[in-house]
C-alpha cells in the first residue's frame, strides 16, 4: 500500500557542462578506468542482482519519448537576456533550461545553454536561441528519454502551499521530489516574517530543505488517512 511505504525526499541532479575543458576529459577519464579496474567477482555478481532487480520492478512502467537536445553557445562577454529567453521558451521546454559555463580547448570560457524539447518544436526553438542569444550557431541531436508515469500532488505545511512531484510505479510510489522553487521561496518568506535577524531568531532559520522535508511529511501523512488520494490506474 502507498501509505506503508517510507517516502524519501529526492534531490534535482545537476546537469554537467556540455564541453568539458581537456583538463577535466583527461580527469573524468581517469576517474573512470580507475572505478572499473578493479572488480571482483562478488561485485560484478552483486551489480548485475541489482541491475536486474531494477529492470524487473520498472521496466514494465518505464516510459520512452524521442526528444531534442539543443544546445546554443557563445564567449561569456556576450550578453544576453536569460529571464525573457527562459519566459519564452520554458513551455517549450519538456525539462528544465540549463545555463552553465564552461572553457573550450583554447581557454575560452564560454556560455552554454541547454534546452530539450519535443521534435516538432525544434525548428522554433533553434531559430528563437539564434533570435534572442548572442549564439551563431545552434547544435542539434535526436535523442530519447525515458520516465516513470508521474503525477503533481499539491500539500500543505506550515509554510504554505508545496507541490510535490510523484514517480509511480503501478501503485508504488517511487520517486518523491518537492518543488524546490517553492520550497525555497517557502523559506525565504519565513525567514522575513522571523523579523530583524538575532541570534535566537537565527538559530530558528528554516531553509529549503526544512520546507522539503515538512512537505514530504505532509505527503505521507495524507497518503496514510486517505485525505490524498493518487489515482494511480489513470496513469497509463
Amino acid at each position: 500500500m502507498l501509505h506503508q511505504q517510507q517516502l524519501r525526499c529526492c534531490g534535482s541532479t545537476a546537469s554537467s557542462s556540455p564541453v568539458l575543458c581537456l583538463r577535466a576529459r583527461q580527469h573524468n577519464r581517469s576517474k573512470c578506468m580507475n572505478c572499473f579496474a578493479v572488480h571482483s567477482p562478488q561485485q560484478e555478481l552483486l551489480a548485475s542482482t541489482e541491475i536486474s532487480q531494477a529492470s524487473k520492478a520498472l521496466l514494465p512502467y518505464v516510459l520512452w519519448d524521442r526528444v531534442t537536445k539543443l544546445t546554443a553557445s557563445w564567449d561569456t562577454r556576450g550578453k544576453a537576456d536569460f529571464q525573457h529567453i527562459c519566459e519564452i521558451l520554458q513551455p517549450r521546454a519538456l525539462q528544465k533550461i540549463v545555463v552553465s559555463q564552461a572553457t573550450d580547448a583554447e581557454g575560452q570560457p564560454l556560455t552554454y545553454l541547454t534546452i530539450v524539447c519535443k521534435p516538432e518544436d525544434s525548428d522554433d526553438v533553434a531559430a528563437a536561441l539564434l533570435q534572442y542569444t548572442p549564439a551563431t550557431h545552434i547544435t542539434a541531436s535526436p535523442s530519447e528519454q525515458c520516465y516513470l508515469p508521474h503525477r503533481t500532488v499539491p500539500v500543505q505545511t506550515a509554510f504554505g502551499a508545496i507541490d510535490v512531484h510523484l514517480s509511480l510505479a503501478g501503485s508504488d510510489v517511487k520517486k518523491v521530489t518537492p518543488n524546490w522553487d517553492q520550497c525555497q521561496l517557502a523559506a525565504e518568506q519565513q525567514q522575513q516574517r522571523q523579523g530583524a535577524a538575532t541570534a535566537e531568531a537565527a538559530a530558528g532559520d528554516v531553509d529549503a530543505a526544512a520546507v522539503a522535508a515538512a512537505a514530504v511529511g505532509a505527503l505521507s501523512e495524507g497518503l496514510a488517512d486517505g485525505s490524498i488520494q493518487l489515482d494511480a490506474h489513470l496513469m497509463f
